[in-house]
Formats: C-alpha cells, sequence, structure tokens
C-alpha cells in the first residue's frame, strides 16, 4: 500500500491501483478501509490524560464529518465518552454574513460564524460541562428557533470539527494545553509514471460533484462554478493554519477513481454533449467553455483507471458520505 506521512502527500502508481483492481478487488477495498482506520484510531489515541477536546479541520469534501464520528468511536471503544459538535451550526443568518467583492455572501469566510456564541457555548461547556448550542437550517439558510443542549463531562472528549477548526479565531476560550489538533483531508497524489494522473485537489472537486449530483440537485457545471472560491476561501481561511495540526490524516482511498469512473463518466459524457437549458445555462449559472474543459480533463483523469464497483464500499466507509 501506499507511504503515508503526517507532513506531506503520500503517492500512488496508477498502475498500481489498476493492478490491484483487477486481481483482489475485495482484498483491496479492505486494506484501504483499514489504512484510514489505523489513521483514526492514531488521532483517538492522542486524546488522553488531560486532553479534553480535539479540533478536526479539514476543506471542502475531505470527510471531516464522517472522520469526526469514527474519531469519537475510537475514543469510546478507548474508554473514554466523546461529543461531536460541528462548527457548522454556528453559521450566522445568510443576511449577517460578511460580503466578497462581488457583493455574494462569503460562505467561506472564519467571520461567517458568530464567533461570539461560539466562544461562550465553548466556555460554558468546559466550565460547567453543559450549553446550549444552537441549530444550523441550512434550507432557510438561518439559524433554527430551537437550540440543543450538549453535555460534555470532565472525563468525555469534545469533538469540534469545521472548515475553521484550526483556525486562532476559533479558539479563544480554550486552553490549548488540553487540546489536539487534527486535520483531514484527501492526500493522495495519483501518478502516471512521472506524471500527476490525479491531484487531491480533483479527487476533492470529484467527490463534491458526486455529492452535489446525488443529495443537493445540483449539476456538475454549478459545482465547478462555485469551486474557485471554495478553494480561494482555502487558501485564505484554512491553508495558513493546517501545519499547525499535532496529526494529519489521509481520507483519500486508493479505490476512489475507480469508483468515480463508474458513477461519473456515463453522466459527464452525457452533460458534455447535451445543452442543458438551451445550452445557456444550469440551474441559473451561466455556462463558460471553461466548465467543459474541467470536465473533459476530469474524464480523461478517470479513464486511466480500470473501473470499480461501488458495492464494495463498506456503509461506514468515508466514501459514503459523498456518494451515499
Amino acid at each position: 500500500m501506499k507511504e503515508f506521512s503526517t507532513h506531506s502527500y503520500s503517492k500512488m502508481q496508477v498502475s498500481r491501483v489498476n493492478e490491484r483492481a483487477e486481481n483482489s478487488q475485495e482484498e483491496f477495498f479492505r486494506e484501504c478501509e483499514e489504512t484510514y482506520q489505523q489513521q483514526v484510531e492514531r488521532a483517538a489515541s492522542m486524546c488522553r490524560d488531560e486532553k479534553r477536546m480535539i479540533l478536526l479541520a479539514g476543506p471542502s469534501a475531505s470527510g471531516k464529518t464522517t472522520t469526526a464520528h469514527k474519531i469519537a468511536k475510537a475514543i469510546i471503544e478507548q474508554g473514554r465518552k466523546a461529543e461531536v459538535v460541528s462548527l457548522d451550526d454556528f453559521y450566522r443568518n445568510r443576511s449577517e454574513i460578511p460580503l466578497c467583492e462581488d457583493g455574494k455572501p462569503d460562505l467561506e469566510s472564519v467571520l461567517a460564524l458568530d464567533l461570539e456564541i461560539l466562544e461562550k457555548c465553548f466556555r460554558e461547556l468546559l466550565e460547567t460541562g453543559q450549553a446550549k448550542i444552537p441549530c444550523y437550517d441550512f434550507p432557510n439558510s438561518r439559524r433554527a428557533e430551537e437550540w440543543r443542549e450538549v453535555r460534555c463531562s470532565q472525563d468525555e472528549v469534545l469533538i469540534i470539527e469545521g472548515i475553521h477548526a484550526l483556525n486562532p479565531a476559533v479558539q479563544k476560550a480554550l486552553d490549548l494545553r488540553k487540546v489536539v489538533k487534527v486535520y483531514v483531508s484527501a492526500r493522495t497524489k495519483f501518478l502516471d509514471g512521472e506524471e500527476n494522473a490525479l491531484i487531491p485537489k480533483q479527487l476533492r472537486l470529484i467527490r463534491r460533484m458526486v455529492r452535489d449530483y446525488k443529495f443537493r440537485n445540483t449539476t456538475p457545471q454549478v459545482t465547478i462554478s462555485l469551486w474557485e472560491n471554495v478553494c480561494s476561501g482555502e487558501r485564505k481561511y484554512i491553508n495558513p493554519y493546517r501545519d499547525d495540526a499535532d496529526y494529519k490524516i489521509d481520507s483519500a482511498m486508493d479505490y476512489e477513481p475507480g469508483v468515480y469512473r463508474n458513477l461519473l463518466q456515463p453522466f459527464l459524457d452525457e452533460t458534455l454533449h447535451k445543452d442543458a437549458m438551451n445550452g445557456r445555462s444550469f440551474q441559473g449559472v451561466e455556462k463558460v467553455p471553461q466548465q467543459d474543459e474541467i470536465l473533459s480533463e476530469l474524464l480523461y483523469d478517470l479513464s486511466r483507471f480500470s473501473p470499480l464497483p461501488e458495492s464494495l464500499i463498506p456503509s461506514d466507509s468515508v466514501v459514503r458520505e459523498f456518494i451515499g
């Protein structure tokens, strides 16, 4: 299997992936899942003694939610209790979110979070063991009226997951001596000889395209049209703090490209040659040649990999966060 370092990208040859895909699929899937699980258990084991909190950050389509809950499960199996809280619940109402230069809400900014309420909730949780935290109503882009009560005793680990979890603005109420910082993302580069066949950012884009299409009725063109803003936000608000992490998890599965080839290629073939809404726009987003170029590049990149069945993916895999 691939070599992994917590402070560098892993590398995997396409030829090796295809060899495993053609000769021992079930074992291949199992080994990929085991490699990821070992990282999860390592992160959980770091939360011992005085450690009371894990801050888990990662960019879009990194697998934060699944990873947070898997770490919680591993902590419980190691003898402590654990509770997961998502930073997404601390988003401001859409009308209160700062604007980008183009006048649209800057959803990637740490200031899109209500930092005052966040700090108050964290302080109450750590000092009293309980707090009421907001719940965000995403369909209506506003905070729900009802808040939920979270309890966290002295021997329990609180796992905070979200794209901004490692941002200093989120950590004001915390005693960092009691915190473990974890960063999760797809961190494997797939190589065809010396050439990049699929880089981590592309894999995350594919994950997001699949998730958006399956769960949000969103075309690949719409996802791509938003992707540069997402990446710009990562450069501003996430990347500067990722090396502050005590541990980094690679959520990429070596089998993923083969699965996405099966899932995406027929659909992308169709969308590249069919003009939705008379070829002018997709869900209100203007169609531009660059979007089709990106789709074509992804089709070519995925065509290097032998197809693999999604039926071999375990029901609790981090990949299920994107494909269901």
